[in-house]
């Protein structure tokens, strides 16, 4: 009922006594299925107010921030970051002036860290290993939400360049998969325009897809059009190795020679 976005069903079912916390084999939870569905917070609401917890994640370690995330759900990041101030605001009234804490207070006291969108130190080692390190802004730029991309580095709940298990930065996927405007935001919102995976750049990735106009950008922002990947070829030679086989690579060839010093 939750993953159908059906309000009416999740309200007799609660009220039946369906446990507002069961989780599928893949360990997503009610919470986990709103967030795969747009314009329906007060389902979570209504989860919360029956006892849904919001820590933990699933058993690829996702947090309801990848969650919302991959599915480019703002509603539901918006519902989570205004869930943790209320909750973090009502843990401090608690704490001065009674020993009674609530339900949604031991609720939050429990999950500040487990649903921050930005992975501390120590949650980066459990992500390397079952979501490979990637952050909610990952999943957003790999599924082409370049809205939600947004909202989060607005609001200072991703880092432009922050890096997956890989090394791999969100400015090297949304080039190697051509997403135009997410890399104008990622750029406009600091990212490095050198930066890139572990083997290769960002640059390296657009040109190797015949990705032009991404690559023209990238190379505006300041992009190295000489650099090395792993295997010590420039984006060009690894444009070059993609011609015939890449639509769009020739145009990539072009706007690189006019970046290149002259022989």
């Amino acid at each position: 009922a939750c993953r159908a976005g059906n309000e009416g069903a999740v309200r007799i079912l609660l009220n039946r006594g369906a446990n507002p916390n069961h989780s599928t084999l893949s360990g997503v939870t009610c919470l986990g299925a709103v967030c795969m569905c747009n314009n329906k917070i007060q389902i979570a609401d209504l989860l919360v107010e029956a006892g849904a917890f919001i820590e933990g994640t699933d058993k690829c370690g996702g947090t309801l921030y990848h969650q919302a995330s991959a599915y480019g759900n703002i509603q539901m990041i918006e519902w989570l970051q205004t869930f943790q101030k209320k909750t973090t605001a009502s843990y401090k009234s608690t704490s001065n002036g009674s020993h009674h804490i609530s339900h949604e207070t031991h609720n939050m006291k429990n999950s500040q860290s487990s649903t921050s969108p930005v992975a501390t130190s120590n949650e980066k080692t459990t992500q390397a290993d079952r979501l490979r390190g990637q952050q909610p802004i990952h999943l957003a730029v790999l599924n082409g939400h370049t809205a939600l991309v947004q909202y989060l580095l607005e609001h200072h709940l991703a880092l432009a360049d922050a890096e997956d298990g890989d090394g791999c930065t969100p400015l090297y996927y949304a080039s190697g998969r051509g997403h135009l405007q997410m890399v104008k935001v990622l750029l406009q919102h600091g990212a490095n325009p050198t930066s890139g995976g572990s083997r290769r750049t960002s640059l390296h990735a657009a040109c190797g897809w015949g990705h032009a106009q991404v690559a023209l950008e990238l190379l505006l922002a300041g992009a190295d059009p000489q650099a090395l990947d792993a295997s010590g070829s420039t984006p060009l030679q690894v444009a070059q190795l993609a011609a015939g086989r890449k639509a769009g690579v020739q145009s990539v060839i072009d706007i690189l020679m006019r970046f290149l010093p002259a022989v």
